[in-house]
């Protein structure tokens, strides 16, 4: 990974947590993610875990972090 694509991860994950602060506040630390609940929608019950992580799914697949087998 070059120099460029370090700066480009820096501030994806810095804007991730500059969203958290503006949505939930200042005092919530959540530098690995936030989990919470499906809220029930367009007729479906909700309840699912749901995950918003700091990196998108092709970062981590980037890095290494997340893969297909």
């Amino acid at each position: 990974m070059g120099e460029a694509e370090c700066i480009r991860l820096t501030k994806a994950y810095e804007n991730y947590l500059r969203t958290v602060r503006e949505k939930i506040g200042a005092d919530f630390s959540a530098p690995y993610g936030v989990t919470g609940t499906v809220a029930s929608a367009f007729g479906s019950d909700g309840g699912a875990d749901q995950w918003t992580m700091p990196l998108s799914a092709q970062q981590m697949e980037d890095l290494g972090i997340l893969y297909t087998k």
